[in-house]
């Protein structure tokens, strides 16, 4: 038996809005590194993602997307700003 607590049903959304997150993140980096999608190719997904979330009934849900695919953009162009790491 374990001591751990349950998880909330608030706890699992956010779990997932974070693994999609990380899964979308991780797959469109290796595209670009792979040279399979350019840099553009890359924002212009950000962007229709973002569109899509803005053409849908507002609630909290869809303000958590937003905001993570947003922090994406801002993480991505900050990383870009900097260049590559040696």
């Amino acid at each position: 038996m374990t001591d751990k607590p349950g998880s909330t049903p608030e706890d699992e959304t956010r779990g997932l809005a974070f693994a999609s997150y990380g899964l979308m993140k991780a797959l469109l980096d290796a595209l670009e590194q792979k040279a399979v999608l350019s840099g553009q190719e890359v924002q212009a997904v950000f962007d229709a993602a973002l569109t899509a979330l803005e053409h849908r009934a507002q609630d909290p849900a869809i303000d958590i997307a937003r905001r993570l695919i947003e922090g994406a953009v801002i993480t991505r162009s900050a990383s870009r700003r900097e260049g590559p790491a040696d």
